[in-house]
């Protein structure tokens, strides 16, 4: 059955070990259950601020097979300009007994290998020349995917259920300017509503809106590739209305009157 029970705690109380630990297991074991079904990825925070020297990974949420990564004091890692492609990742630890239990740990890789270990997750890449400003703000696809001195989020993955998605940034800058091109496409307005809400858009929603817009079957793209898409779509030039249903799909169409 289901139940719900509140902790009274008052002066002169005993607090036993036992009611210690369930308190502790209570939050840990509902946020499991919020995000059992989620992918490995992002799950809230983990944000990236671009300094002259440094890259700031803020407090945030991060699954890992099945384990929640927290973090609750922001972390700098020093980097250089180097003019090479340099990748931000977060590799995983292997588990370690203590005497308080099992620990999970984490840490920061700055690296130029491309490859990335099954351990690692990104958290985004970039190419600072010499003498050059590493920019982390932007407003529209475009500049974030410019090939130097930007730092490039794309192919982080944030966690969606059952398979990783996009940052929420990404689709927010998308649906941001799709609607300033004043659409009266359907499948747009719609869509874009769903991306102004600045969290991660499940990643069987956009291939159903990439397919419905290009008429291609979208399925199984890179984040890339959605992104390059994304831009497509918002380089078509003038507004665009909802095409209208063909002849096959109109001669389906039955009115019945009883």
């Amino acid at each position: 059955m289901f139940t719900y029970e509140k902790i009274n705690f008052h002066k002169n109380k005993v607090l036993k070990a036992e009611l210690l630990q369930e308190g502790t297991d209570y939050t840990k074991e509902i946020l499991e259950q919020i995000y059992r079904n989620y992918s490995d990825g992002i799950i809230e925070g983990a944000g990236i601020t671009v300094e002259e020297q440094y890259l700031t990974v803020h407090p945030g949420i991060i699954k890992y097979q099945g384990i929640l990564y927290h973090m609750f004091q922001e972390e700098r890692i020093p980097y250089e300009h180097s003019g090479r492609k340099m990748f931000l990742r977060i590799r995983f630890l292997e588990a370690s007994q203590s005497e308080d239990g099992m620990q999970y740990n984490s840490e920061f890789v700055l690296t130029d290998t491309e490859t990335s270990f099954p351990y690692e997750m990104e958290l985004g890449r970039f190419v600072a020349e010499t003498g050059a400003v590493l920019y982390g703000d932007y407003t529209d696809l475009e500049t974030m995917a410019t090939k130097y001195n930007q730092f490039d989020i794309r192919n982080v993955p944030y966690a969606g259920i059952g398979e990783s998605t996009l940052a929420p940034k990404i689709t927010f800058f998308f649906g941001k300017n799709l609607l300033k091109k004043h659409t009266e496409n359907y499948y747009d307005i719609a869509f874009a509503m769903q991306c102004l809400n600045k969290r991660p858009v499940e990643r069987e929603l956009i291939y159903s809106y990439l397919s419905a817009r290009t008429g291609k079957n979208c399925e199984r793209l890179t984040n890339e590739e959605i992104c390059g898409l994304f831009l497509e779509i918002l380089n078509r030039p003038g507004s665009e209305k909802t095409p209208p249903l063909n002849n096959s799909l109109r001669s389906n169409r039955r009115i019945i009157v009883d």
